[in-house]
């Protein structure tokens, strides 16, 4: 289970690299050794880049917390500045700043950010919708068969004994194959791949899927047998025990259903003292244990706008497809920039 504040970290890696003017490195955790404490400090967000013939660090930390920050944090964070030798400090709270917490970050010289929630009504002006329609597409195999190939590949004795123990220990002749069992070799770079893996994988899988389910209502579940065919190019080996085969065709005998939801936009504002420095609206979308997080980001003078995505927990739900409309950049207040 993530750690509580990383959505927030991972939000501000991505803004920060969709702001960044010139080549940044950016890491969201790093890991900096500190002069004085001569031990790793924890960062939650460094930035690092070369301005002519110097290296440049900055350090961002994050709190998602219910109250404004106050004094407290904001002083360790410029004991972090020194310990590890950033040029910059900047802190960030979902919540805002205390005055003494901003009056300590002033006398400190460390920037401040903070999230300006919204109203759900709030448009901006360059994305007029309140929802994403999002689709999730499952497949339920009932039974597979695989058509093999001729002939044999050889591949390196170790690097096959060590496939065939991690195959043997799924346990398949008690348990039966499951779609998420890694039992092929990608040959591109052997990574051992499930059923699963090879429909993600597939670029024609999700119009596929709905030319299958055409006039199929959310939550109706279709038996179709499919079939997915290499066309003589084959992407997966079945490893044996001398060599890989090369896997021809796939034949899934499966459930195809899929689930349509309405996920609603949540808006609001990341900005400094000085003003906004970018709109921002997010939808997420939980499935299961996943929660994927879509981000739309722009500059109120409509000169960027990027997108972010990050996931925690689970997989993310396969065949995940969005849909939102982008209107004319504008500025927050509608009119155009």
């Amino acid at each position: 289970m993530p750690r509580a504040g990383r959505s927030l970290e991972l939000l501000v890696q991505g803004l920060e690299q969709l702001l960044a003017g010139a080549p940044v490195e950016i890491r969201s955790p790093d890991y900096i050794m500190g002069k004085d404490s001569g031990t790793l400090r924890e960062v939650d967000v460094s930035l690092r880049s070369q301005v002519g013939s110097v290296s440049v660090l900055v350090i961002i930390e994050c709190r998602d917390r219910a109250k404004p920050q106050d004094v407290s944090w904001i002083e360790q964070l410029a004991s972090k500045r020194e310990d590890v030798g950033a040029d910059k400090a900047v802190a960030v709270s979902a919540a805002g700043f205390s005055a003494g917490g901003r009056n300590v970050a002033r006398s400190k010289q460390i920037d401040l950010r903070s999230l300006k929630e919204l109203e759900p009504h709030v448009v901006f002006g360059w994305l007029y919708d309140q929802t994403v329609d999002h689709r999730a597409r499952h497949v339920d195999v009932v039974g597979a068969s695989f058509h093999l190939g001729e002939p044999l590949t050889e591949i390196n004795p170790v690097k096959l004994a060590c496939m065939l123990e991690r195959i043997d220990e799924l346990r398949m002749p008690q348990e039966g194959l499951h779609q998420d069992d890694k039992i092929f070799a990608r040959t591109a770079d052997l990574a051992l791949t499930s059923i699963d893996d090879i429909l993600d994988l597939m670029p024609s899988f999700g119009a596929c899927f709905d030319a299958m389910l055409f006039n199929v209502p959310p939550g109706e579940r279709k038996r179709i047998v499919l079939t997915i065919d290499f066309q003589g190019n084959p992407e997966f080996a079945l490893p044996i025990e001398s060599g890989l085969r090369d896997v021809n065709s796939i034949e899934l005998d499966a459930h195809f259903y899929y689930d349509e939801a309405k996920v609603p936009i949540r808006r609001y504002l990341y900005q400094a003292d000085s003003g906004t420095i970018t709109e921002n609206a997010e939808a997420t979308i939980v499935s299961g244990e996943s929660r994927v997080t879509i981000g739309f980001h722009a500059t109120p003078d409509g000169s960027t706008l990027g997108l972010t995505v990050h996931s925690t927990g689970g997989s993310p739900p396969r065949g995940m497809d969005l849909s939102f409309n982008l209107g004319s950049t504008c500025g927050i207040d509608g009119q155009p920039r």
